[in-house]
């Protein structure tokens, strides 16, 4: 392979080398530069900064994100639940995660030895909950926005939760996505008849008869139902997550009871 053939993802896997052997602080971006055998001014036009490099990969996941939604949004492919579509993204960016698993690894480590980089990577990963939150509200215009927010931010905290493990060699990669798939499986049917009902409401309706509104007076409301925001630590192991979303809401239901 020739030098100027170099993606953005390699420079940064020549700049995840260097940062191991040497420490992030004592590499510039002229030693990036000069390893990748471009010029500091092709370097800054790629990268901008030396903090950007590292989280490269990023961009090109999320140009593939948003094209996978973009084709369902276009009617290119037919979607049939938008939450089963952020769910498949979520897949999707796990994947390839995994298929630069050591690099990740690598990453990882640099990361949490250097604090300024570890608040650009909290930034940097609540883009994906943006992403998804965003798809779910085009494809569902009926849904609450507080409810595509809670999918979206519980889809990516899932998948940060999973991948975390797998970057810690807790699990390897095809469990990790075996897990991921099941945990977020189980969680589709927890949230499902809400996506159905508001799927549902976005269809034109007959007018109502007068058991109709019988029928309507004694059903709880939109505010009677109410929305559960649930929050664990970012390490918490599977089993949890799910556990801690379960009872989050069966304890809100018996609330309204």
């Amino acid at each position: 392979m020739s030098t100027a053939s170099l993606s953005r993802v390699e420079v940064a896997d020549i700049a995840l080398a260097l940062f191991t052997a040497r420490g992030y602080d004592e590499v510039s971006a002229a030693d990036i530069a000069t390893a990748a055998h471009v010029s500091r001014s092709t370097f800054f036009r790629q990268f901008g900064t030396k903090d950007d490099v590292i989280f490269a990969d990023h961009d090109d996941i999320l140009e593939q994100v948003d094209a996978f939604f973009a084709a369902r949004l276009r009617g290119q492919v037919v979607t049939v639940d938008a939450r089963t579509d952020v769910i498949d993204a979520a897949l999707l960016v796990l994947d390839r995660f995994l298929a630069r698993l050591p690099s990740i690894r690598s990453r990882d480590r640099i990361v949490r030895a250097t604090p300024k980089l570890r608040d650009r990577e909290i930034v940097t990963i609540t883009r994906y909950q943006k992403v998804f939150d965003r798809y779910l509200r085009e494809q569902l215009p009926a849904l609450r926005h507080i409810e595509a927010l809670q999918f979206a931010d519980i889809v990516a905290t899932t998948h940060n939760a999973v991948l975390r493990q797998a970057i810690r060699e807790q699990i390897s990669p095809d469990q990790a996505h075996r897990d991921l798939a099941a945990e977020l499986a189980r969680l589709l049917t927890i949230f499902a008849p809400r996506a159905a009902d508001h799927q549902d409401a976005a269809q034109p309706k007959p007018p109502p008869t007068a058991a109709d509104a019988r029928d309507h007076d004694q059903q709880p409301t939109a505010a009677d139902a109410g929305s559960v925001v649930v929050v664990f630590d970012v390490d918490a192991p599977m089993s949890t997550v799910g556990r801690v979303v379960q009872q989050a809401l069966r304890q809100h239901r018996q609330n309204r009871i």
